[in-house]
């Protein structure tokens, strides 16, 4: 009879519960299930971006070493590991490509540089330069080193950088564009 007692009490408690319960309610607003993130339509990225230093937005792909724009120039200053981020939508048949200068003055301090081109942190070439002046530099990037729709990082490692001498702040190159492009 004991038994029957705690199972009568236990029944009634959670009726008791349930109807408490079915009372409970918000009068407050309502709102709807905020809108997802939509994944990226086909098309929605370029194939291939190359961030160019003379666009308003290359800031916004600064991973590090790279000095801000002087006003009205279309390149800028580095510092000995410059690096931006790209997504990419498609990443078969990928090149690393940069557009950049050795500036003649810092040349005469520092001499012949060698530079390590890396994506992702891996080197995907190397050069040495034993001139001044404009250069251009392009590989191809190995499949599986970058991800389709992920950050993808370019660098740059200059050997030897030019020190000012008066307030001893570091340049490595003149770089006016570095990034991504698809081969063919």
């Amino acid at each position: 009879m004991n038994y029957t007692k705690r199972l009568q009490r236990l029944v009634l408690s959670a009726a008791v519960l349930l109807l408490a319960l079915a009372g409970c309610g918000s009068d407050g607003p309502w709102f709807p299930v905020p809108p997802q993130h939509q994944r990226l339509a086909e098309g929605s990225l370029p194939p291939a971006i190359e961030v160019d230093m003379a666009s308003p937005d290359a800031s916004d792909h600064i991973v590090s070493g790279i000095y801000p724009p002087a006003p009205g120039i279309g390149w800028r200053w580095t510092e000995a590991n410059p690096a931006v981020w790209v997504m990419l939508e498609r990443v078969d048949h990928l090149r690393f490509t940069a557009d950049f200068a050795i500036w003649d003055d810092g040349f005469k301090q520092t001499g012949p540089v060698t530079l390590k081109f890396s994506v992702n942190g891996r080197v995907v070439g190397m050069e040495r330069y034993t001139t001044p002046g404009v250069k251009h530099f392009e590989a191809a990037v190995p499949e599986g080193w970058v991800s389709p729709l992920k950050r993808a990082t370019a660098g740059i490692a200059v050997d030897k950088v030019y020190e000012a001498p008066t307030d001893h702040k570091r340049f490595g190159i003149i770089l006016v564009r570095i990034g991504f492009k698809r081969a063919g």
